[in-house]
Parts: C-alpha cells; sequence; structure tokens
C-alpha cells in the first residue's frame, strides 16, 4: 500500500513538473490586450437570468467554479476566449444552453 502511493506520489510529482515548465514558457505578449484571454477578468450578463457573474479564466489546474475561477478549457472559458465588451455570447454547457453579455473585461495586461 505504501508503496503503491510512493509511486502514485512520484508519478504526479513528475506531472507537475512538467506543467510548470509548460507555463513557465508562456508569453505575456503573446496574450491579446484588448479582447479575452488566460488571466482576464470579465463581468457577464446571464441573460436568461438576468444575473450578472464575474469570472476569471484560468488554467484547469486553478479552475474553481464556486470561486469564479473557470477553465479556458471549460464550454464557458472556451466560449469567452476572444471576446470582448459588448459581445453576446451563446454557450452550450452541460446543463443546457445559456446566453451571455460580456459587460467589462480587465485582461491579465491591466490587473
Amino acid at each position: 500500500m505504501a508503496l503503491q502511493r510512493q509511486q502514485y506520489v512520484k508519478a504526479r510529482l513528475r506531472q507537475l513538473q512538467e506543467r510548470i515548465a509548460a507555463l513557465s514558457t508562456i508569453n505575456l505578449n503573446a496574450i491579446p490586450k484588448d479582447k479575452a484571454a488566460y488571466g482576464s477578468r470579465l463581468k457577464l450578463l446571464d441573460l436568461d437570468k438576468d444575473e450578472e457573474i464575474e469570472i476569471r479564466l484560468v488554467t484547469h489546474e486553478e479552475a474553481d467554479i464556486s470561486k469564479g475561477l473557470y477553465s479556458v478549457q471549460s464550454p464557458i472559458g472556451k466560449a469567452m476566449l476572444g471576446r470582448r465588451e459588448g459581445d453576446e455570447v451563446a454557450v452550450q454547457t452541460p446543463g443546457g444552453k445559456r446566453t451571455f453579455e460580456v459587460i467589462s473585461l480587465k485582461t491579465i495586461h491591466e490587473q
């Protein structure tokens, strides 16, 4: 049991080291300054529920929907990539279709 746990921890550590290496190669100059991308904070109006939500686009390791941290690989995260203030976005989520309007946008460069 202890050997299996040790092997699991070593494998997970190796995965994390690889991920850190990949993240360290992110070129911030390549991230757009005028549209949503990794690190952006967006205030959205859920047009179906007439509710405002605030989200931040993050990696899947950082994602925590309860804290408003949406992975850029999630349905909502993918749909927001490249969007600007005023855009209306329809998203097919596991819970059904949702429509949002981007009310405000702050890119990683503005934070």
